[in-house]
């Protein structure tokens, strides 16, 4: 059997971010074992077809409820993965990260998506709920851990009927903010043994991303929007990797192994 063919589906529209090079880096390290091919689908409208093994869905600016006209052709690849597996004994593996699980939820109706009354940016605490405590691609945090998160928009109320339709989990929530009035939001579930989606940014890594918010204009930008004090929190536990699932972020390698150990142990041919 060769090598598993992955699409890295890009869907930060252009603008410039680290996130790309924080993927390519963890994709570097299973290298021997996957192939992978990039799509531009909001800049350029490419789209992976079914043939792939593994589909992973980056991050990406915007409202998650416009339409741009990208998303029904989205929406239909989500489709036809979710019930090819559904029919096949060779799954399809897909991760989403903060823009395409806001997406990915949107498609499978679960919650409400709606804009935070103010713009979260920094390191933030992470929750994992009781299947939480379960999952194995969490297994190596606490039951609280700090991760990157940046966001404008959220995801809140979902119930148990709407997880029950699909066999989802909630696996992880926002911080515990006893002093305000909002409610928290969900930062990852568990869509199904195959899908798996967070809202923060597991792919960020704290030794490139110190330097790249250390200087201008992103520094000045950060300072400028969120305040010094904002600024210098980030940086204090970027510095701190005891802290940081970034010192080793092992989400996504967790979900890439759990892929390919499932997928080469079968054989059988692709449609």
């Amino acid at each position: 059997m060769g090598r598993l063919r992955l699409a890295l589906i890009d869907m930060y529209n252009k603008v410039p971010n680290e996130g790309m090079r924080c993927i390519k880096d963890i994709l570097g390290e299973v290298k021997e074992e996957v192939d992978y091919q990039i799509f531009d689908l909001r800049g350029e409208d490419q789209l992976p077809d079914t043939s792939f093994d593994i589909y992973l869905s980056t991050g990406g600016p915007g409202n998650p409820l416009e339409e741009e006209g990208w998303e029904q052709g989205y929406f239909d690849l989500l489709q036809k993965l979710w019930e090819h597996n559904l029919t096949h004994s060779r799954k399809k593996y897909v991760f989403f990260i903060c823009h395409s699980f806001q997406m990915a939820s949107r498609f499978f109706g679960l919650g409400q998506l709606s804009q935070r009354h103010s713009t979260a940016f920094g390191a933030m605490r992470v929750h994992k709920t009781e299947e939480g405590k379960k999952d194995p691609f969490l297994s190596v945090f606490g039951d609280t851990f700090y991760a990157i998160d940046s966001r404008d928009h959220q995801l809140l109320n979902v119930t148990q009927e709407q997880l029950n339709k699909i066999g989802a989990k909630i696996v992880c929530m926002e911080k515990i903010r006893p002093h305000t009035d909002y409610k928290r939001a969900v930062m990852a579930i568990r869509f199904s043994d195959e899908f798996f989606g967070t809202q923060f940014h597991p792919e960020a890594d704290a030794e490139g991303l110190i330097p790249y918010f250390g200087v201008d204009p992103q520094k000045k930008g950060i300072i400028e929007k969120f305040g010094e004090k904002k600024f210098n929190k980030l940086m204090k536990i970027l510095e701190d990797p005891s802290r940081l699932n970034m010192a080793f972020r092992p989400i996504i390698p967790s979900f890439l192994q759990y892929a390919i150990q499932a997928l080469t142990k079968q054989e059988e041919p692709q449609n």
